[in-house]
């Protein structure tokens, strides 16, 4: 974990070894910890920065609130200046508080035995996990003009020592095997298939003209392969969901492993999904046509809804399905 505070009444000053960490009108805190690792695309229930503090004693009561913080650093670096925008005025962070605590004197409550603030963080770790944004942290401040409230710093208790927590769920491998899923190509809200249903080599995908018909050469098992990838396997084939290494038609094969069989599946920022070959991640299944008369084909990312599928749970096709490993 990191954990430091700068002060604006000297700017230039490093607190990083400091072993009490105190927050009022002149300094801002700033807190960090390890992210923990999930499986990629985990859907993100719940997520909080843990910190422990305590008040002096019989200190008024105080508010502190957090703020995302917008730029990195070090617990050995930051210091009031680093810290500030580089156009603009005041502290490099969001300017609207994501949490808010009302800290109040309790005799029990002390340096050995503080208080935990639960920050919650939900959106920042689904910004992190599903769409690559950075995470630098939470900066905490208040506008006392007395130090009553002082944080735990990992350098004085790692048993309190801030901490990120963040609850998730996945399908595990057993029931991703039990499963499957529908393509809905968000353009055309028709489902991808099999071409004429065919259980042979090398058939190629299309669009159905009739939404949602959910015969099984519509239904698909998606499974993690623990690398960060997943196969996708027709109910009614067995086969799998294969590329060709220069582009071209979506066929199906027997799955070997191949890199053309391995698929990254990202969620878009409209919260649809993207899905990229291993053999070639600059390229993406994209349908051209709603009909069933135009093969799938992997084709550059053009960032429109051509190329991003919704994925449906069968029976549940008004429902956001969660893959395993997302």
């Amino acid at each position: 974990p990191m954990d430091t505070y700068v002060n604006s009444k000297r700017p230039n000053n490093n607190y990083g070894s400091a072993y009490q960490i105190p927050v009022y009108e002149t300094t801002t805190v700033l807190v960090n910890a390890t992210l923990p690792t999930i499986p990629s695309l985990a859907t993100i229930n719940s997520a909080n920065l843990n910190i422990h503090y305590y008040m002096l004693s019989n200190a008024p009561s105080t508010t502190v609130k957090a703020y995302e913080i917008n730029k990195a650093w070090t617990e050995s670096g930051a210091t009031y200046n680093s810290m500030l925008k580089t156009s603009g005025t005041g502290l490099d962070i969001g300017s609207t508080a994501i949490a808010s605590k009302t800290c109040i004197y309790s005799s029990s409550v002390d340096a050995a035995s503080p208080s935990l603030w639960l920050i919650s963080i939900k959106n920042q770790m689904i910004n992190y996990y599903n769409y690559g944004y950075s995470f630098y942290g939470i900066a905490l401040n208040s506008s006392t003009d007395n130090a009553s409230v002082l944080f735990v710093p990992h350098e004085m208790s790692s048993g309190y020592a801030p901490g990120i927590t963040v609850n998730y769920t996945y399908h595990s491998a057993a029931e991703a095997e039990s499963i499957y899923y529908l393509l809905e190509n968000e353009t055309y809200a028709t489902i991808m298939q099999i071409s004429g249903g065919s259980s042979l080599s090398n058939a190629s995908m299309n669009m159905s003209g009739l939404a949602r018909d959910a015969g099984n050469y519509q239904k698909w098992k998606i499974i993690h392969l623990d690398n960060g990838y997943y196969k996708i396997i027709s109910k009614s084939s067995g086969l799998a969901l294969t590329a060709q290494s220069s582009g071209g038609a979506i066929i199906q094969q027997s799955y070997s492993g191949a890199n053309t069989q391995q698929w990254k599946i990202l969620k878009t920022s409209a919260g649809n999904h993207v899905f990229k070959p291993r053999s070639n991640e600059s390229l993406c299944m994209y349908a051209s046509s709603g009909t069933g008369t135009v093969s799938l084909t992997t084709y550059t990312n053009n960032s429109t809804y051509t190329d991003e599928w919704n994925i449906a749970k069968i029976g549940y096709m008004s429902e956001t399905a969660t893959l395993e490993g997302q």
